[in-house]
């Protein structure tokens, strides 16, 4: 409902049910800054695919857009578009990273993970759970770090 003041009388006007479904539907991205820990990846638990001994890849997304994290063996770095996250979707640009060696199985499942998040179009977020997606299916899912 919109109230504006006009001289000594008020007009009210209803806001339209569209508008209402717009205004509330707009996701909170606020929640998504911070860092996060790659639980599923493709469906499958990450704990089954890290190697004795291997890093968890982490997320870091920041209010300026930036990205960080770790794939499991190398550090990235990319930043992801405001403006369209605001309204849900999730395109991040091209990914930059260290170029450290690891054991075979850590490079494979950081090259899966990498090429993954370039394939991420929308994002979810439940509690302390982010799930991202490329429109149909979830690809990643995240738990928040110290949670």
């Amino acid at each position: 409902m919109f109230i504006a003041a006009l001289g000594m009388c008020s007009v009210v006007i209803p806001a339209c049910e569209a508008t209402k479904q717009v205004l509330t539907s707009a996701p909170d991205v606020s929640k998504l800054f911070g860092d996060w820990n790659l639980s599923q990846l493709g469906g499958k638990e990450i704990a089954s695919m890290i190697p004795s001994g291997g890093t968890t890849p982490t997320l870091s997304i920041a209010k300026d857009g930036g990205i960080s994290g770790t794939g499991g063996v190398n550090r990235i770095m990319s930043s992801v578009d405001l403006d369209k996250l605001a309204s849900g979707e999730f395109s991040m640009r091209p990914a930059a990273s260290t170029m450290m060696a690891g054991n075979q199985q850590a490079m494979d499942l950081e090259a899966n993970y990498l090429k993954t998040l370039h394939q991420i179009t929308n994002f979810r977020l439940e509690q302390n759970t982010l799930s991202l997606t490329n429109g149909k299916e979830t690809l990643l899912k995240f738990l928040r770090a110290g949670s």
